[in-house]
């Protein structure tokens, strides 16, 4: 199995169910913010994701990735010890 199929592989076993998802952000004064997702999804391979927060734990974060346009995130699966993390440079869109 090709290096790249098995890492793509291991990415997307992160995209289901019994996963744990944090969320960094910063602000534009270099303080950081996080808070717990949701939940990923991708409907396009990976090359793009939606990350689900609580609004109710969320505001800061999401006030910085407004700002700022970083995000960080951290997926992990305890059952089978798999832990991936992103950085996102830019956010494509804010909803």
């Amino acid at each position: 199995m090709p290096i790249v199929h098995a890492a793509t592989e291991r990415i997307a076993a992160c995209l289901g169910t019994g996963t744990s998802v944090f969320v960094g952000t910063i602000a534009s004064s270099g303080v950081p913010t996080c808070c717990r997702a949701i939940a990923v999804r991708s409907d396009d391979g990976l090359a793009t994701a939606t990350i689900y927060v609580p609004i109710a734990t969320s505001r800061d974060t999401l006030a910085n990735l407004a700002t700022t346009h970083r995000l960080a995130v951290v997926v992990t699966k305890p059952s089978s010890r798999i832990a991936r993390c992103g950085w996102i440079r830019r956010s494509a869109c804010l909803r």
